[in-house]
């Protein structure tokens, strides 16, 4: 995370609070839940634009819960790295 990412952030939650960032973080991740649903039920070429426009909402909200939690990059490449060991394994079997 960048310091102007971090200073944002802060704005963030100092002017929202973190209840409201995190329902926040919540309704965008229903958002590309629901789009993804439209686009499983689409009749029609898949609206790219809008499952990108969903996944970096979504991401811009973790990026806020990492920031609300005091959580590392470190942290998460951690797990990240163990959850990717894991599927690795998985796709082994």
């Amino acid at each position: 995370m960048t310091i102007d990412d971090f200073n944002l952030f802060k704005e963030c939650v100092i002017r929202w609070g973190n209840t409201s960032q995190l329902l926040m973080a919540i309704e965008e991740m229903n958002e590309l839940s629901v789009e993804l649903c439209h686009q499983l039920r689409a009749n029609k070429p898949h609206d790219v634009d809008r499952i990108i426009e969903e996944i970096t909402d979504v991401k811009l909200m973790m990026d806020q819960i990492q920031f609300i939690f005091n959580i590392s990059d470190g942290k998460l490449d951690i797990m990240r790295s163990k959850k990717i060991q894991r599927l690795k394994k998985l796709l082994k079997n």
